[in-house]
Parts: C-alpha cells; structure tokens; sequence
C-alpha cells in the first residue's frame, strides 16, 4: 500500500498530463489539483503521492491523505508516505494532526463517536474510567460523544450524560471541576493555560491549579441562558443572552462580547510591513500595480510535442510585491486553447498555472503565441511569448 501511495510501482510523467493549480510546498515539491484531487510531485514532474485524494493540508509538518474522509496514509514535507492498516475516518472539523493526534472514528462503531490515535494508530486510552466514555475491547481507543483536537497538550470532549471535559494526552482528566457533579454545557480549548467553562453558575475564565483542578481567574457573567452555536457565517460563535464567545477554527475563545463592553483573549495579529532602512530613507510602502509586481515566465521557450499530440507548457506569475493581491485571475491561451486560474496571491508568492498545446503537425517544428492575460480589479496585464514545439520524434528499438 504504501507503494501504491507514494506513486513508486509505476513512475508517471507529469509533463504530459498538465494541472489545475500547482502550489510550491518547498523541499524540490509541489502540490498539484486535478479536478477536485489533489497529489504531489517533484521538481522533475515525477509523481510522489497519487493525484486522488482530497486536498492535502499540512499542519506541523505534515498531512493526512483523505478518500471521502477516511485516512489513507500520512505524507511528511519530505514527501515520506506512511501507510495506515486500519480503517479510520477523520473528523472533518478537523482533519489534521494536532499535538500528534488525530481524531477519528472508525468501522469498529456505528454511532458518531469520536477518540485519537497517533500516525503510527497508537490508541489514546484514559489512565481512569470516564463515566459515560465508551471502552472498546482490544487496541482501540476510547470515545467520546465528541472530540475536539489536542492543542498545547490538552483537548475537550463532551459525553452525553456529564457534559464537557479536558483530557491531556496521558489520557488523565484535567482542569477538574470544584463539583464532580456539575456539568459543563461548553467548554472552549485551553489557549495559554487558560479556557472558558460554562455552566449553570455562569460564564467563567478558568486556570488550573497544582492539584490539576480547574480555579476561576474571572467571571464573565454568573448566568448562561439561551446557549446557542452558529457556525455560519465565521467566525464561530456562543450565543447567550448574557453575551457572545467568538471562537477560532479551533474552538478558542478569542472575546467575548457583551454588547456594552468586550474582552478580547486572543489578539488579532496585525499586518506589518517590515522597512528596511537604506542609510536614512525607508523603503516605500508598495502601491499595487500588475505592471510593476507581477513577473511572468516560462518554463521553457522549446516545447517537446509527446505521442498524444500536445505540448506541455507551465507558466509561472509571481508576486514581486509585500502586498497580497486578492482576486487575481490568470488565464493563458493559444491555438484556441485555454487555461484560466483565479485566486489571491500572496506577497512574493507564485503560482504556476499549466496548460497543453495542440501540436499535432508534419514540419520537423512550429512557431506558436502563448497570450497570457492577467486581471486585477479593474486592471489588465497582456503579454505574448513565442515558443517553439518540436515535432514528436519516437526513439524505435533495432
């Protein structure tokens, strides 16, 4: 299987098949979309992971391989491929590994229970019962009714019947309540040593102390009616009567709002322009202009025709800029044919956009325009390369 997964039993061109996008990932690779999947291949176009699965995201360094959510494989920056055995589905919240840990669900439990394994399926197992978690014989982790990634060592997790707990991954319980008996109705990742707990005492910022137990550093409000979870639009949001709890993508809190007055707990990072100093003048701020930032080339000038009677062409648009150009579309035409991207690009990022050429003729080669246009609000960028195709020459056997 792992064969299978990093492309190795049948080493494939990419030259010849031409992409969707191309996003450089660093290391000699590049991640390329297909339709709606995704793979990987190297600076020489060889493939490295299949071009079949979901979008490859990375997080610490690396990625899950996804097919209608179950796990396939594990794929580091390297382009090292690890296989898994079993038959896992990832939380599609969350479809990372966070801390080491991934969680899933699996074949072994029909209902929609969560639990973590590592990337070599290592289950996470409790050191104590949890009243209401679910403990399956043999290697298997234990389940929760919901599960929320590890993040800075600890994740929560909601049972049915006791409400909403922390967990480190040692698998002890932690930021243990004052009253076993009270239920926690929401409680947010642990940002900094610190989460919010809400019950039916009220809305609380919580720290933990040397016993592991959970003690109130603030309260927000000493009610919570009304508990509501919009999802959609972002930002996720609790919505009590007494206020609202914005949440990141990882369920922190990152204020609270009261309507009134406002507690922000995780800052907004603000965007800075670094100015380098040439003796006494700064460097400018730059004023976005497709003729001034943006840099068109291709991969080469001297196409190869292949048996298929096309031409493999890459174009690549960099961003020369520190500012992000959002909206722009790229498209690329020749001998009627066409190849369209749009999308934001970021400061002195690239993408490589690729299209194949028709190139099906009797002269040893042919001249051809590749008309590249780029569009950014109300602005228009046009340039024409000439390239050369080269007749396809088959080498025959004596």
């Amino acid at each position: 299987m792992l064969a299978v997964l990093a492309g190795q039993t049948l080493p494939v061109c990419a030259q010849t098949l031409g992409y969707d996008e191309t996003t450089d990932l660093g290391n000699g690779l590049s991640k390329v979309k297909s339709g709606d999947t995704y793979g990987i291949i190297d600076n020489n176009d060889n493939v490295v992971v299949s071009v079949e699965y979901q979008d490859i995201k990375f997080n610490e360094g690396k990625a899950l391989l996804l097919k209608d959510d179950h796990i396939m494989g594990v794929v580091d920056t390297l382009g090292n491929v690890k296989s898994l055995s079993g038959d896992y589905t990832v939380h599609p919240d969350y479809p990372y590994i966070y801390d080491g840990y991934i969680v899933v669900t699996g074949k072994w439990w029909t209902k929609e229970k969560w639990g973590y394994i590592d990337e070599d399926e290592v289950p996470l197992r409790l050191r104590d019962r949890m009243k209401g978690a679910v403990w399956l014989v043999g290697n298997f982790p234990v389940l929760f009714d919901e599960a929320r990634p590890f993040i800075g060592g600890y994740a929560a997790v909601y049972i049915k019947k006791t409400g909403w707990k922390y967990i480190d991954k040692n698998g002890k319980e932690r930021y243990l309540p004052a009253d076993p008996k009270q239920n926690a109705s929401f409680c947010s990742s642990v940002y900094n040593g610190e989460c919010i707990i809400v019950t039916d005492d009220g809305i609380k910022l919580y720290q933990e102390n040397n016993e592991h137990r959970a003690v109130v550093k603030k309260v927000l409000s000493r009610s919570a009616t009304g508990q509501k979870f919009i999802k959609e639009p972002a930002p996720a949001r609790m919505v009590y009567e007494e206020g609202v709890l914005t949440l990141d993508s990882l369920m922190r809190v990152k204020k609270f709002n009261t309507g009134n007055d406002s507690i922000v707990f995780i800052e907004t990072p603000r965007k800075t322009i670094e100015i380098i100093e040439e003796v006494v003048k700064p460097q400018p701020i730059d004023t976005l202009s497709l003729d001034d930032d943006i840099e068109i080339r291709l991969s080469s000038a001297s196409l190869q025709a292949d048996a298929k009677g096309s031409a493999f062409l890459r174009v690549t648009v960099k961003n020369t800029s520190y500012e992000k150009f959002e909206g722009i579309a790229v498209m690329l035409e020749c001998n009627g044919v066409k190849r369209v991207w749009t999308g934001d690009l970021e400061g002195t990022a690239e993408v490589k956009v690729s299209m194949n050429i028709p190139a099906r003729f009797s002269a040893l080669a042919i001249k051809r325009d590749v008309n590249v246009t780029i569009s950014y609000k109300d602005s228009t960028l046009k340039k024409t390369f000439a390239v050369t195709v080269h007749r396809y020459n088959p080498v025959r056997s004596r």
